[in-house]
């Protein structure tokens, strides 16, 4: 059976839950816990073929952090103390530029002994943030490599208010199983078996002013980790939110357009001409909530179908099952059982 992605904006393979799961296992973590804030059951969780919501994800990263007390997952010789990347963050909004980013980011990490070092490389026109890890088999599934060049690269893009073009992603191994996720991870060509893991963009990137404050950077720590799994949209103010009055709705198939403008002092008009700008929709960010809060509520087992269907403003369990089949390409019962 083949099963449709969710949006890029909003789902993650279930393939990085199970390598935290399995670090968290060598580490001798509580494993409830992690997966009881993720919104997971270990039988949804153990489904290689399924998708976890970027929410869903972000908060088992979260919990991880805190619960290991260590941004490198436990997959790393040397601990990463959560707070870390935070410190760095504070440091990193008053650079000039990009380059300035990249190289003082560099200098942090080393800073931290060993684990994962970085270099910034220039060479013929590219630029490399090269990523080093002094011992890979303690990150065998790469997840803490993938998550840190992610990372940096997202966390940059928003620093400069731009997502930052790519040339490629350079990856020292074979290209793994789950590698159609690399097309929703990176926006370029990804090339695997090379000599060294690097982000490589154009030199004259470098020189991309760094637009952001030490007060916007609060708000978007207070939205990390979560900001770096969904897809980056950098001036997305009516989408934002509307998709927070949505997520805060108890019956948010009820909710109408006309409520959301009340909610933000604007008339439904205006609102749905600011969502088109934003090339998005007030339908399209309902069904968006609804689909993340199905597969959260799918992920347990303390509901029914019907009961979730009449939660989320269906009409009948049938309509739901139409709809959830469109979004994942597997019905309720399918996904629970599978």
């Amino acid at each position: 059976m083949t099963f449709a992605m969710l949006p890029e904006h909003d789902s993650v393979s279930m393939h990085y839950a199970q390598t935290l799961v399995a670090s968290a296992h060598r580490n001798a973590m509580d494993i409830n816990a992690l997966l009881d804030a993720a919104g997971l059951d270990e039988s949804v969780a153990n489904k290689s073929h399924l998708r976890m919501t970027a929410a869903q994800f972000s908060r088992l990263l979260l919990q991880f952090w805190q619960q290991a007390d260590d941004e490198f997952l436990g997959m790393a010789s040397h601990q990463c103390r959560h707070g870390t990347f935070t410190l760095l963050a504070k440091q990193a909004v008053i650079k000039p530029d990009l380059g300035s980013v990249y190289a003082h980011s560099a200098r942090f990490y080393a800073l931290l002994d060993k684990g994962l070092q970085m270099r910034l490389q220039e060479e013929e026109g590219e630029a490399a943030f090269v990523f080093v890890r002094d011992q890979p088999a303690l990150d065998a599934s790469n997840t803490l490599l993938e998550f840190f060049m992610l990372m940096f690269h997202r966390f940059p893009s928003w620093l400069c208010g731009k997502r930052i073009p790519l040339l490629r992603v350079e990856l020292c191994y074979p290209k793994p199983h789950y590698h159609t996720e690399f097309a929703l991870i990176f926006p370029c060509q990804v090339l695997f078996s090379c000599e060294r893991n690097a982000l490589v963009v154009a030199d004259t990137e470098l020189q991309r002013p760094i637009i952001q404050t030490p007060e916007s950077l609060r708000q978007h720590l207070e939205n990390s980790p979560l900001n770096w799994v969904t897809r980056q949209t950098y001036s997305p103010q009516f989408t934002r939110k509307s998709l927070d009055f949505l997520a805060a709705y108890d019956r948010v198939g009820e909710a109408r357009i006309d409520d959301l403008a009340q909610a933000l002092h604007t008339t439904s008009r205006t609102l749905r001409r600011r969502l088109t700008e934003e090339r998005t929709s007030f339908q399209e960010l309902k069904d968006r909530i609804r689909r993340d809060k199905a597969i959260h509520l799918l992920s347990h087992q303390g509901k029914l179908v019907s009961e979730i269907s009449s939660l989320l403003g269906f009409s009948d369990t049938a309509a739901f099952s139409r709809a959830f089949k469109g979004w994942t390409g597997i019905s309720p019962s399918e996904y629970r059982r599978d």
